[in-house]
């Protein structure tokens, strides 16, 4: 991590595509949005850059809400996960509608934890994905193994049709058998018949006919976001070095 930086003016590429350019901030218009470089060097773009895309969309398009009630919301729907002896976490920062958004919806899902555990639920919250809002609100930061494990195992072994396998059997010999790890399939399902029987799909959630103003307040975001992220550059030979597998 001592060697990891970001760059966005090189990794970042951000356009807007108008259906008819009159130069005006109103024209309506598809954004094109894409990373490029190495997959060290690219990896943690995701999050921060979805969600951006997901906060211009509840910006600009998605605008009937306000932030009035959501902490209420949020402790009910906990209440009722917590009462049925569900054990969940929060994984929202990509898909949140903005920053504080998120902050009062994490509120909330503590409080009714602590209901919980005032009452003898059997459900519990074990965290968030999100670090930051784990330290902020005191409870655990939590995640899963990401698909681009998988992914970045498939291509440096080049073996597609056992990437789940060979990942999986690092994983555990790095970890030990008591982590408890998810099967992520990312790669075509003709590959994983023996680990599915139907294929799962992703579906596409960048935001469609944003306007100019739009594009450039993307822009603006991810040089906010990002830059602040940068490290140093440090010579060569301190430099991530692509794993031996």
């Amino acid at each position: 991590m001592s060697s990891f930086r970001l760059r966005p003016s090189e990794h970042i590429h951000l356009e807007f595509h108008p259906v008819k350019d009159t130069g005006a901030d109103e024209d309506p218009g598809d954004i094109s949005l894409h990373t490029t470089g190495l997959w060290v060097e690219t990896i943690l773009y995701e999050i921060p850059l979805l969600a951006l895309v997901s906060e211009a969309y509840f910006k600009f398009i998605d605008r009937d809400w306000n932030h009035d009630g959501q902490t209420e919301k949020a402790k009910r729907k906990g209440q009722q996960l917590l009462e049925g002896g569900c054990i969940f976490s929060e994984f929202g920062s990509r898909r949140r509608r903005d920053y504080h958004t998120q902050d009062l919806v994490l509120e909330g899902l503590k409080q009714a934890q602590e209901e919980a555990e005032q009452k003898g639920w059997r459900g519990k919250l074990t965290g968030t994905s999100n670090v930051h809002f784990a330290m902020r609100h005191g409870i655990h930061p939590v995640g899963t193994v990401a698909h681009e494990w998988f992914m970045g195992v498939a291509a440096i072994t080049n073996n597609y049709e056992d990437a789940n396998e060979i990942g999986l059997r690092y994983w555990v010999s790095t970890f030990g058998e008591g982590v408890s790890v998810p099967v992520n399939i990312s790669v075509p399902a003709t590959h994983m018949s023996r680990f599915s029987e139907s294929p799962l799909r992703t579906p596409s959630v960048l935001p469609r006919s944003l306007k100019r103003s739009r594009c450039r307040f993307l822009h603006t975001q991810v040089q906010r976001w990002v830059l602040p992220l940068r490290r140093p550059r440090l010579p060569r030979r301190q430099r991530c070095q692509k794993p031996a597998l």
